[in-house]
């Protein structure tokens, strides 16, 4: 017997549809009410474990980061990205946008300790004192936390409901 799934999704529902010899049958529905606009951890669990898709790689838009950020990000983009920031930045070729991999994710307490012998406080601190602009900071340590691999900052991409946006 062959088994064909299709996943349907709306803005009010999902649904899992099995077909088995030609006849559909329904696995799973679930409804999902209208929510107010999340806030950036919401984001984060909603890509991270509602949508039913698990990805280590992220694409979200450079409106998220201010001016100050898109320097920053640039800059270190063309040099070695120094080693405590636990991520390396890198250009995009024939794009404006900039990728960055983060190491050691998630960037909770109990996995930095492991890996690095830090807490989250203390590496979001030593951010900020090599002077990495908060609109980053903030970026970056939310994707972290979602356990993201690759993080893509594209002016295409889309902006997510919930972070800050940020007018050039």
């Amino acid at each position: 017997m062959r088994l064909n799934f299709l996943s349907v999704r709306g803005r009010r529902m999902s649904s899992t549809i099995c077909q088995a010899a030609g006849s559909p049958a329904r696995l799973r529905m679930l409804t999902h009410p209208v929510l107010p606009t999340p806030t950036p951890m919401q984001v984060v669990r909603r890509l991270h474990f509602e949508t039913g898709y698990y990805s280590r790689c992220w694409e979200i838009s450079s409106a998220h980061l201010d001016a100050e950020a898109h320097r920053f990000l640039a800059e270190l983009a063309d040099i070695a990205t120094p080693t405590l920031f636990l991520f390396v930045a890198f250009r995009i070729p024939y794009s404006p946008a900039i990728g960055l991999k983060l190491i050691a994710t998630p960037w909770t307490d109990e996995n930095l300790r492991a890996v690095e012998g830090i807490t989250a406080k203390r590496l979001m601190q030593e951010h900020r004192k090599k002077g990495m602009p908060e609109s980053l900071v903030h970026a970056l340590h939310l994707a972290a936390l979602a356990d993201v691999r690759m993080l893509v900052f594209d002016a295409d991409a889309q902006v997510l409901d919930g972070l800050p946006i940020y007018d050039e």
